[in-house]
Protein backbone atom coordinates (compact mmCIF):
# COMPACT_ATOMS: atom_id res chain seq x y z
CA UNK A 1 0.00 0.00 0.00
CA UNK A 2 1.23 3.79 -1.05
CA UNK A 3 2.55 5.31 2.20
CA UNK A 4 1.20 8.79 0.98
CA UNK A 5 -2.22 7.27 0.33
CA UNK A 6 -2.58 5.34 3.54
CA UNK A 7 -1.61 9.37 5.47
CA UNK A 8 -4.12 11.13 3.06
CA UNK A 9 -6.98 8.27 4.15
CA UNK A 10 -6.14 8.73 7.66
CA UNK A 11 -6.19 12.62 7.52
CA UNK A 12 -9.50 12.30 5.85
CA UNK A 13 -11.05 9.52 8.04
CA UNK A 14 -10.40 12.06 11.32
CA UNK A 15 -11.33 15.19 9.73
CA UNK A 16 -14.56 16.94 10.15
CA UNK A 17 -17.03 16.87 7.50
CA UNK A 18 -20.34 16.46 6.31
CA UNK A 19 -19.98 13.34 6.16
CA UNK A 20 -19.92 13.14 10.30
CA UNK A 21 -22.48 15.13 10.66
CA UNK A 22 -24.29 13.24 7.88
CA UNK A 23 -23.08 9.53 10.36
CA UNK A 24 -24.87 11.96 13.65
CA UNK A 25 -28.46 12.65 11.60
CA UNK A 26 -28.68 8.95 10.72
CA UNK A 27 -27.67 7.92 13.93
CA UNK A 28 -30.65 9.60 15.57
CA UNK A 29 -33.19 8.63 13.21
CA UNK A 30 -35.48 5.87 14.29
CA UNK A 31 -33.42 3.00 11.91
CA UNK A 32 -30.14 4.03 12.22
CA UNK A 33 -28.64 0.27 10.97
CA UNK A 34 -30.30 0.00 7.33
CA UNK A 35 -29.70 4.13 6.73
CA UNK A 36 -26.25 3.84 8.04
CA UNK A 37 -25.51 1.01 6.03
CA UNK A 38 -26.77 2.28 2.65
CA UNK A 39 -25.13 5.61 3.50
CA UNK A 40 -21.56 3.66 3.76
CA UNK A 41 -22.48 1.36 0.95
CA UNK A 42 -23.39 4.36 -1.19
CA UNK A 43 -20.28 6.10 -0.53
CA UNK A 44 -18.01 3.30 -0.72
CA UNK A 45 -19.44 2.27 -4.45
CA UNK A 46 -18.92 6.34 -5.77
CA UNK A 47 -15.71 7.20 -4.40
CA UNK A 48 -14.54 3.55 -5.78
CA UNK A 49 -15.74 3.98 -9.00
CA UNK A 50 -14.25 7.53 -9.27
CA UNK A 51 -11.10 6.12 -8.08
CA UNK A 52 -10.79 3.47 -10.24
CA UNK A 53 -11.81 5.58 -13.01
CA UNK A 54 -8.89 8.61 -12.47
CA UNK A 55 -5.99 5.28 -11.56
CA UNK A 56 -6.55 3.92 -14.70
CA UNK A 57 -6.12 7.20 -16.32
CA UNK A 58 -3.42 8.07 -15.07
CA UNK A 59 -2.18 4.19 -14.98
CA UNK A 60 0.51 3.95 -17.66
CA UNK A 61 0.31 7.41 -19.64
CA UNK A 62 3.14 8.41 -21.24
CA UNK A 63 3.99 10.79 -24.49
CA UNK A 64 5.84 9.28 -27.20
CA UNK A 65 9.60 10.19 -26.95
CA UNK A 66 9.25 11.31 -23.83
CA UNK A 67 8.31 11.08 -19.82
CA UNK A 68 4.28 12.19 -18.89
CA UNK A 69 4.48 15.31 -17.05
CA UNK A 70 0.42 14.21 -15.66
CA UNK A 71 1.39 13.47 -12.38
CA UNK A 72 3.77 16.35 -11.72
CA UNK A 73 0.93 18.98 -13.00
CA UNK A 74 -1.54 17.30 -10.68
CA UNK A 75 0.55 17.50 -7.32
CA UNK A 76 1.56 21.22 -8.55
CA UNK A 77 -2.23 21.78 -8.88
CA UNK A 78 -3.07 19.66 -5.38
CA UNK A 79 -0.15 21.98 -3.92
CA UNK A 80 -1.58 25.15 -4.64
CA UNK A 81 -4.85 24.37 -3.45
CA UNK A 82 -3.47 23.17 -0.21
CA UNK A 83 -1.21 26.15 0.11
CA UNK A 84 -4.80 28.38 -1.30
CA UNK A 85 -6.74 26.47 1.78
CA UNK A 86 -4.29 26.97 4.11
CA UNK A 87 -4.05 31.22 3.52
CA UNK A 88 -7.92 31.34 4.23
CA UNK A 89 -8.24 29.56 7.29
CA UNK A 90 -5.16 31.50 8.07
CA UNK A 91 -7.07 34.04 7.41
CA UNK A 92 -10.07 33.38 9.37
CA UNK A 93 -12.03 33.55 6.34
CA UNK A 94 -12.68 29.47 6.64
CA UNK A 95 -13.97 30.16 9.88
CA UNK A 96 -16.53 33.27 9.11
CA UNK A 97 -18.24 30.99 6.53
CA UNK A 98 -18.65 27.76 9.30
CA UNK A 99 -19.98 30.51 11.72
CA UNK A 100 -22.35 31.47 9.14
CA UNK A 101 -23.86 27.64 7.85
CA UNK A 102 -23.84 27.23 11.55
CA UNK A 103 -26.30 30.12 12.95
CA UNK A 104 -28.59 29.70 9.82
CA UNK A 105 -29.91 26.33 12.18
CA UNK A 106 -30.34 22.63 10.25
CA UNK A 107 -30.25 22.68 7.08
CA UNK A 108 -32.84 20.79 4.78
CA UNK A 109 -30.15 17.89 4.73
CA UNK A 110 -29.84 17.44 8.10
CA UNK A 111 -33.98 17.87 7.83
CA UNK A 112 -33.75 14.65 5.92
CA UNK A 113 -31.64 12.91 7.05
CA UNK A 114 -33.37 12.48 10.66
CA UNK A 115 -35.89 10.11 8.64
CA UNK A 116 -33.93 8.97 5.73
CA UNK A 117 -35.08 6.52 2.69
CA UNK A 118 -32.73 4.18 1.70
CA UNK A 119 -32.07 6.22 -1.16
CA UNK A 120 -31.58 9.41 0.64
CA UNK A 121 -29.01 7.70 2.94
CA UNK A 122 -26.78 6.24 -0.08
CA UNK A 123 -27.17 9.72 -2.07
CA UNK A 124 -26.04 11.19 1.06
CA UNK A 125 -23.35 8.65 1.03
CA UNK A 126 -22.12 9.21 -2.33
CA UNK A 127 -22.65 13.35 -1.94
CA UNK A 128 -20.32 13.31 1.39
CA UNK A 129 -17.76 10.98 -0.20
CA UNK A 130 -17.25 13.32 -3.42
CA UNK A 131 -13.62 13.45 -4.33
CA UNK A 132 -12.03 16.23 -2.63
CA UNK A 133 -8.66 17.77 -2.63
CA UNK A 134 -6.96 14.50 -0.21
CA UNK A 135 -8.22 11.97 -2.22
CA UNK A 136 -7.55 13.44 -5.49
CA UNK A 137 -4.19 13.58 -4.71
CA UNK A 138 -4.05 10.01 -2.91
CA UNK A 139 -4.94 8.75 -6.01
CA UNK A 140 -2.27 10.41 -7.85
CA UNK A 141 0.32 8.75 -5.41
CA UNK A 142 -1.40 5.55 -6.27
CA UNK A 143 -1.19 6.07 -10.34
CA UNK A 144 2.08 7.31 -10.00
CA UNK A 145 3.46 4.39 -8.58
CA UNK A 146 2.50 2.56 -11.82
CA UNK A 147 1.43 -0.50 -9.40
CA UNK A 148 -0.61 -3.16 -11.26
CA UNK A 149 -3.82 -2.57 -11.80
CA UNK A 150 -5.03 -5.39 -9.41
CA UNK A 151 -2.46 -3.79 -6.66
CA UNK A 152 -4.47 -0.40 -7.46
CA UNK A 153 -7.73 -1.55 -7.06
CA UNK A 154 -6.68 -2.67 -3.16
CA UNK A 155 -5.17 0.50 -2.53
CA UNK A 156 -7.87 2.27 -3.59
CA UNK A 157 -10.21 -0.03 -1.61
CA UNK A 158 -8.09 0.26 1.41
CA UNK A 159 -7.87 4.13 1.09
CA UNK A 160 -11.73 3.93 1.03
CA UNK A 161 -11.85 2.05 3.79
CA UNK A 162 -10.20 3.93 6.33
CA UNK A 163 -12.20 6.95 4.60
CA UNK A 164 -15.01 6.01 5.67
CA UNK A 165 -14.38 3.95 9.26
CA UNK A 166 -16.42 6.83 10.82
CA UNK A 167 -19.50 5.50 9.08
CA UNK A 168 -18.61 1.57 9.37
CA UNK A 169 -17.72 2.31 13.19
CA UNK A 170 -21.21 4.08 13.67
CA UNK A 171 -23.41 1.07 11.71
CA UNK A 172 -21.18 -1.19 14.19
CA UNK A 173 -21.93 0.47 17.16
CA UNK A 174 -25.61 0.96 16.23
Amino acid sequence: MNVEALVLATASAVRPSTSTAAVYALLSSARPRPALAAFTIGGLIFSCAFGVVVVSALHGVSLPGRESDRNAIVDLVAGAAMIGFGAGAWSGHVERLRRRRTSEGPGRIVTMLRRPTLKVAAAAGAATHLPGLFYLVALNAIAAGSPPLVEALVDILVYNAIWLSIPIAAFVVA
